[in-house]
């Protein structure tokens, strides 16, 4: 959204950039230290069905948090 609004079309493609390596950097470098970390990794495979669904209970948590707007109270809240 910043991006669209800047006044030059240099600073609107600046951070446009920044915003893409932004989420393309951390699959790189995950994707290319798999070979290293990989088998580290796989030792912690039985913990993955409790990790995903707590990160699913978080997930519908903060949605609802969304939904009902209290996420705004406690933006509000944190800023002082």
């Amino acid at each position: 959204m910043a991006a669209g609004s800047r006044q030059t079309a240099r600073e609107g493609l600046f951070l446009l950039l920044a915003y893409a390596l932004g989420f393309c950097v951390p699959f790189l470098l995950a994707a290319l230290s798999w070979e290293k970390f990989g088998p580290c990794l796989r030792r912690h495979y039985a913990w993955l069905p409790r990790i995903q669904k707590t990160m699913g209970l978080f997930l519908i948590f903060f949605g609802i948090l969304m939904l009902s707007g209290m996420t705004l109270r406690i933006m509000a809240f944190l800023a002082g």
